[in-house]
């Protein structure tokens, strides 16, 4: 009889345990897919128009898609940053899980926003963090043209995006969150000389990773069109939902090249 009970006792705490641990496992799961909406945050002299094709397949997969529509040329930082800050506060201070894509300085912005103390209300509500064509550790285009009286017409945002220390991305704290970072690999022979690295024509892609980023993908796309890809948007989507990319997906980041495999970039 005492082992009868010995042993129901033990099955019943048992039991007991593997529910209470599925479920904080399965709440685990649902955080990451409970988020509805998505802040997207265009890139350096664009506008939120610019963003309508990344933005169509986001509403396309359910998402309630929020496009910030901040100018940047001739602008210093800090008065990009407020632009995005006072969207963000007029749009989405409130208790809805929220993913974060940023595109190009759009990562950089959120970086930004989620650096300041002042802004850790977000945090709470924050899910998944995908960063395409970001230049997290700048890129020496600009730092080529950075004398150039032409160049400087575009204003200090523009010229902030080097990868001397004092710049914009290199003066931003390693982030609190771990983001999926995209890529592109086709590059433009006008700036295959300046970087003399695998990438997009702008940003090359080292430059893109964060070493606690959560996940890496590169897609065969020069910089511009990264925000048109149709494989862009099916990554950033799987990431939103998984927390990981599809990397059973084809992908060629070299058009076939031989010299250039996706597990080399």
């Amino acid at each position: 009889m005492i082992k009868q009970l010995k042993s129901i006792l033990t099955t019943s705490v048992a039991t007991i345990i593997l529910s209470l641990t599925s479920g904080a496992l399965y709440a685990e799961e649902a955080s990451s897919m409970d988020a509805q909406r998505v802040i997207l945050v265009h890139g350096l002299a664009r506008n939120s128009l610019s963003m309508w094709a990344l933005e169509m397949r986001l509403e396309d997969a359910g998402y309630e898609v929020e496009s910030l529509n901040y100018s940047s040329l001739n602008k210093s930082v800090a008065e990009v940053q407020q632009q995005v800050r006072s969207q963000l506060y007029d749009c989405c201070n409130d208790n809805v899980a929220t993913h974060y894509v940023g595109y190009s300085l759009g990562g950089l912005l959120i970086r930004g926003f989620f650096a300041d103390q002042a802004n850790q209300a977000f945090v709470v509500n924050r899910r998944q963090v995908v960063m395409i064509g970001t230049p997290n550790n700048g890129t020496q285009i600009v730092d080529n043209f950075a004398e150039q009286q032409w160049f400087k017409l575009l204003g200090d945002t523009t010229l902030a995006l080097g990868t001397q220390s004092n710049s914009f991305p290199m003066g931003l704290p390693l982030p609190d969150f771990s983001a999926g970072i995209i890529a592109g690999t086709e590059s433009w022979s006008i700036s295959d000389d300046i970087l003399a690295e695998a990438s997009d024509g702008l940003v090359p892609v080292a430059s893109t990773k964060l070493p606690n980023m959560a996940d890496f993908v590169s897609v065969y796309a020069n910089h511009s069109m990264l925000r048109y890809n149709g494989k862009v948007a099916e990554q950033t989507i799987h990431f939103l939902q998984y927390g990981q990319f599809d990397h059973q997906a084809s992908l060629p980041s070299c058009a076939g090249a031989d010299d250039c495999l996706p597990d080399q970039i």
